[in-house]
């Protein structure tokens, strides 16, 4: 339907009609192109995440459905720090201070995840980061398309970031050398390089976030990342040994390990 610029409707209500010539040739070019292994997303310049419609090219990562447990966990994370959070008031009879309701998606790419969860959650505050101006000129278009008031941040993950938020969260690179080898074409020629790459065994970002992170935490903050299926014990083991608490991995619908998320559990002062 991209080729002739019809919609579903005009679809079906002109199957009986010949093909516009012109249709026909831009339907062939589109073959030829994904023929050559180009991705459909990039083709058409867009894909679906999370039931909205993201603009893509290839300065980002294109939205997979796999990502879209990362954000129904992450949701559940944001409603567990409301309960939290409301159960203090009503502790202390204290109303809740500023800094509250506020996440940040680290390494955000087309702003996919910051997006959806602000789409979800519109009361919270929601702040995306990339070390790529590309991909944050992406996440901009994306979000004013979607119509998504989110902070875009240009940093080297927490380089300029300020604050303390209740949840943090990220689908950082983490393919490793082995595995960037063996990706298919569409992947490996077409998807920034610099958003896939996590090092040699595929877990520096885990490493270095899941150090830095709990600076930026408030207590009982939430930390989720996206992992690769087996990446899921180790990182796990490294949130356990920085001082995470109730450290869970979630496996998606293929049963394959796919998110791990944990507890911070201290004041932020507390090392």
């Amino acid at each position: 339907m991209a080729a002739f610029h019809w919609n579903a409707q005009e679809w079906l209500l002109r199957l009986s009609e010949p093909a516009p010539e012109d249709s026909v040739q831009a339907y062939r070019e589109l073959l030829n192109k994904r023929a050559e292994r180009i991705p459909l997303q990039h083709l058409l310049g867009e894909a679906w995440f999370f039931g909205y419609r993201f603009f893509v090219n290839s300065d980002v990562l294109i939205p997979r459905f796999d990502t879209e447990i990362l954000v129904e966990e992450t949701l559940k994370a944001m409603k567990e720090c409301e309960a939290h959070q409301l159960g203090e008031e009503e502790q202390t009879g204290a109303a809740a201070h500023p800094g509250e309701n506020a996440l940040l998606d680290l390494c955000t790419g087309s702003g996919c995840i910051a997006i959806s969860l602000k789409k979800e959650r519109q009361e919270w505050t929601v702040s995306a980061s990339d070390f790529s101006s590309a991909a944050l000129f992406v996440a901009k278009k994306n979000s004013e398309m979607n119509q998504a008031e989110i902070r875009l941040i240009e940093s080297d993950l927490f380089e300029n970031i300020q604050g303390r938020f209740q949840v943090i969260v990220s689908n950082p690179p983490y393919i490793d050398a082995e595995e960037m080898e063996t990706l298919e074409p569409e992947v490996r020629d077409h998807d920034p390089k610099m958003a896939l790459f996590g090092g040699t065994d595929g877990l520096d970002f885990y490493r270095k976030i899941i150090e830095i992170a709990p600076d930026f935490l408030e207590k009982n903050g939430r930390l989720l990342f996206e992992i690769g299926d087996e990446q899921g014990k180790a990182v796990s083991e490294m949130m356990a040994a920085r001082g995470f608490s109730d450290v869970r991995v979630i496996q998606d619908l293929s049963g394959r390990d796919r998110v791990v998320r944990g507890t911070w559990p201290k004041d932020c002062t507390e090392r």
